[in-house]
């Protein structure tokens, strides 16, 4: 398995490399690799079939310190990957070299929460429904 800092792994992603965030999905929310695929550490051995089909294409992994997006590259190598990359840096490396980053959706306030616990609370809503009702109302 390849290890690679930011630096390099930006000339990656621009010769092709997918990129795949195995973050949890609250960090995923704040924020992530523009167009990167999300799939959490736990989520990897049951989506990989359908996610990523091609053994031997190009593939960058990585979370918040290249821990464990190296967990997941050892796990890909032995699931019989070859085009495996982990970025072992931190993701603020990333963002500082200019790499192309997407916002997410504007966290709820301490006081919206509060207000709208119940919704929150609820799988049909959840925080992201929440948002998106607040946002319908600007």
């Amino acid at each position: 398995m390849r290890q690679v800092q930011a630096s390099e792994a930006l000339r990656l992603v621009e010769a092709g490399h997918r990129v795949v965030d195995v973050r949890e999905p609250w960090e995923w929310d704040a924020g992530h690799v523009a167009g990167a695929t999300h799939i959490p550490l736990a989520d990897l051995p049951a989506r990989l079939e359908a996610e990523l089909p091609d053994r031997e294409a190009p593939v960058l992994l990585y979370c918040r310190t290249g821990s464990r997006s190296e967990r997941a590259a050892q796990l890909l190598a032995a699931r019989g990957y070859t085009g495996v990359v982990n970025l072992a840096d931190r993701i603020e490396r990333w963002q500082a070299l200019g790499g192309e980053w997407e916002a997410g959706p504007q966290p709820l306030s301490a006081e919206q929460r509060r207000c709208y616990g119940r919704q929150l609370l609820m799988p049909e809503i959840g925080a992201e429904g929440q948002r998106k009702l607040l946002d319908a109302r600007s």
